[in-house]
């Protein structure tokens, strides 16, 4: 199993997300993962829920858990959705963590 799918198991990234970049820094022993959303993708409206397609995004980084003696980041591309009833709106939460918030879930626990 190459590691990009074994990354994709043990960090559980659900479609239509999809892992971009792994960059391992071993001078300050940081990891970041970078995780994309597939093109033309949709997400549910933050407001009402309705699927929407993505109007723009940009990325968010979060800090996760230790990979070894890594410290380890998720850089991930969060959306904005354009909602035909309630217009553009950013995501509320992603499947990773909360907007607003700069740990993931799993830090939480």
């Amino acid at each position: 199993m190459e590691l990009d799918n074994i990354l994709i198991k043990i960090l559980g990234i659900p479609s239509p997300w999809k892992l971009k970049k792994v960059e391992v820094v071993h001078v300050a022993d940081v990891v970041r993962i970078e995780i994309d959303y597939l093109r033309n993708s949709t997400f549910p409206c933050a407001n009402c829920g309705k699927e929407s397609k993505v109007h723009d995004g940009s990325y968010r980084e979060w800090r996760h858990l230790d990979f070894m003696q890594y410290k380890t980041y998720l850089n991930v591309k969060t959306s904005r959705t354009k909602c035909k009833e309630c217009g553009i709106l950013t995501l509320k939460e992603m499947p990773f963590g909360r907007m607003g918030i700069h740990y993931t879930f799993f830090l939480n626990d």
